[in-house]
């Protein structure tokens, strides 16, 4: 019994395993700060028939906006989109081989761009054929009522909930960080036209004085000139 009980049990923790590997997704999110005039572009390994995402967000810079090209192994544009904010897109890898993608602000002179980047992807179909190597573990654990979908359902459940947790985790930090950008560019903003306002009113209110103290000096050319202009 007991060693019945200690093969379930490495049988089922090698399967708990072997399912984990095979379902977790692939998630790379980096910021990147591209210059202006510059084209910047990434590169990412796609299986073919694979299925990825990628988002994008501007977080400051100039008015927020990029453009953003994405194209297959063979150089081809699939996705191309001209000075926008944000975006994010689902796509299916129809070819094998390097996908780039180009953030280009080529037409910024002057503004420099921080930009959110997040590449998301699923197991592919080759990871499908690790579970060929344990086709012995079904039948063994078929003694104590289990089946492969009893552990692989409810790991790729979570293993889905937890990608878009990060995911999700992920894209309100960078709201979070794009709108204390905009609070803090309105913040000196509204400092620097204060200070403005300021100094004129303090210069005006100055300029007024000194003409009222000259209209009672005799000496005060000033003084003059007001006098005969009344």
């Amino acid at each position: 019994m007991g060693s019945n009980f200690r093969h379930m049990y490495l049988s089922t923790l090698l399967l708990i395993t072997c399912c984990f590997s095979v379902c977790i997704s692939v998630i790379t999110d980096l910021t990147i700060e591209i210059k202006p005039g510059v084209n910047e572009c990434l590169y990412q390994f796609v299986r073919a028939n694979t299925a990825f995402e990628v988002e994008y967000q501007v977080i400051e810079g100039g008015e927020a906006d990029i453009n953003f090209v994405v194209h297959d192994p063979d150089g081809v544009p699939v996705i191309t989109e001209v000075r926008r904010s944000e975006s994010s897109h689902k796509l299916r890898a129809t070819k094998e081989g390097d996908y780039r993608f180009c953030l280009d602000n080529t037409f910024s002179r002057f503004s420099h761009k921080q930009v959110f980047f997040e590449f998301m992807t699923e197991h592919d179909d080759d990871d499908d054929d690790q579970f060929k190597k344990f086709t012995a573990l079904p039948d063994d654990l078929s003694k104590f009522d289990m089946k492969l979908d009893d552990f692989l359902v409810p790991i790729a459940k979570i293993n889905q909930d937890l990608t878009r947790s990060v995911q999700l985790t992920n894209t309100l930090r960078m709201i979070e960080a794009r709108d204390r950008s905009i609070l803090e560019d309105n913040y000196s903003r509204v400092n620097f036209w204060s200070s403005v306002q300021l100094f004129i009113m303090v210069s005006v209110g100055l300029v007024q004085v000194l003409m009222i103290r000259s209209l009672f000096e005799d000496r005060s050319k000033v003084g003059k000139i007001l006098r005969l202009a009344t």
